[in-house]
């Protein structure tokens, strides 16, 4: 993956599409790209909100544990977003999200976005839009102070 591959992705991504060319580049630049091997878990339920993820190649399940059962409750892919409720809420995790291919991502860091925010305040009415497109049933977002 270079970073021309991730600015590519990130241009697919409806709250980072608007963005211009220069800071969808300084986002690319400031994240980390990652890989995790089949079976790895990217984000744990119940964790900390620390950072939200674009899936730049590979396939990862998205699962929920409620009363002791597993249940998958999505299928992600190349250009998924994915923890940014608990990012822009500050809640833990819903739900864990697992690889169940190689998977590379590129991984925004909490201070990272809410600074991005901070800069392009309709970053943030952005992402509150993805969410709520997603059909999640959740509060509005908090914006970082």
């Amino acid at each position: 993956m270079t970073i021309y591959d991730e600015v590519t992705c990130l241009q697919q991504i409806p709250p980072f599409a608007a963005l211009s060319p220069v800071k969808q580049k300084l986002l690319a630049v400031v994240s980390e790209h990652a890989v995790y091997m089949a079976g790895d878990t990217i984000i744990e339920q119940g964790d900390t909100g620390d950072a939200v993820y674009v899936l730049l190649d590979g396939v990862a399940d998205v699962r929920i544990n409620s009363g002791g059962q597993d249940k998958l409750v999505r299928e992600l892919g190349r250009n998924a977003l994915f923890g940014e409720i608990a990012v822009m809420k500050n809640t833990p995790r819903m739900a864990s999200v697992v690889a169940r291919t190689m998977v590379h991502v590129l991984r925004i860091k909490k201070e990272v976005l809410h600074a991005m925010i901070k800069d392009i305040p309709e970053l943030g009415l952005r992402i509150q839009h993805y969410i709520d497109g997603a059909g999640y049933a959740i509060g509005p977002v908090q914006q970082p102070s």
